[in-house]
């Protein structure tokens, strides 16, 4: 029997984000490990960004089939040469 609670993946990314706040305040508070606290502020803050996305899709006008620049551009060169 799984006894596990679904929490709410907006009140997750907002614990992620908080997270994310106190290693940058930790950084701040010791500039010799300022890399270290850094690198997690920002695990923390990818991780909530994830779990948004998850909620609420991709963000305005990143589709998640949106064609990379390149691509982009080599198809729109084709459909001007034809």
């Amino acid at each position: 029997m799984n006894n596990t609670v679904k929490k709410d993946p907006r009140e997750t990314a907002r614990y992620y984000r908080s997270l994310g706040l106190i290693c940058r305040q930790q950084a701040a508070r010791h500039p010799q490990a300022s890399w270290k606290w850094l690198s997690e502020a920002e695990r923390w803050e990818d991780m909530a960004v994830r779990v948004r996305d998850t909620v609420k899709g991709p963000a305005i006008g990143q589709p998640s089939n949106m064609q990379s620049l390149p691509d982009l551009q080599k198809s729109q060169r084709r459909t001007r040469s034809a």
